[in-house]
């Protein structure tokens, strides 16, 4: 069991740490999956030698893996929607940048606004990366002045929307 910390160096420290060792199969959460992958020849390797991959979350679009994930679209669209029947009209998000799943959570936000008729503004959405964690106090103002005019917020997952409520309880 490796942890990445979504960090490519340490990623392909571990594939060849792996490459040495015997292994039945891996179980992969791609470091960083919206971005291309310099590690991915190691991946491919591992392929050519018999050791099944299955990704979990996401997958690398050029790694040809199975993926067992959360279907981030509609899971998008759904959150919007919700947002949607309880009156709010002036919808954003927080979003991650780098990993594939915001950028899906993000075409199921803006499908939904869409089919709302809502007008959507670019504004509204804050996207971050890996490196921007834990968020300081700096970055959560800059937050706040990003959703400042929205009514609902989607984030990216539970730990974003706590910081994202505890910016707003202390403004």
């Amino acid at each position: 069991l490796f942890s990445t910390g979504n960090s490519v160096a340490k990623e392909r420290a571990f594939l060849k740490a792996l490459s040495t060792k015997e292994i039945d199969g891996l179980i992969l959460e791609p470091t960083k999956s919206a971005l291309p992958n310099p590690n991915l020849s190691l991946y491919q390797k591992m392929q050519e030698h018999g050791i099944p991959i299955v990704c979990i979350n996401a997958g690398y679009p050029a790694l040809d893996a199975p993926i067992v994930a959360l279907d981030d679209q509609p899971a998008g669209k759904l959150a919007t929607k919700a947002l949607i029947e309880k009156g709010h009209t002036e919808i954003g998000a927080v979003l991650k940048a780098d990993d594939l799943q915001g950028h899906e959570r993000y075409a199921g936000i803006m499908e939904a606004m869409y089919d709302a008729g809502l007008k959507t503004n670019d504004d509204n959405f804050y996207w971050y990366t890996t490196e921007d964690l834990p968020f300081s106090k700096e970055e959560g103002q800059v937050i706040i002045e990003r959703i400042k005019n929205c009514t609902g917020i989607v984030s990216y997952n539970d730990n974003i929307a706590v910081q994202i409520m505890t910016y707003l309880d202390e403004a």
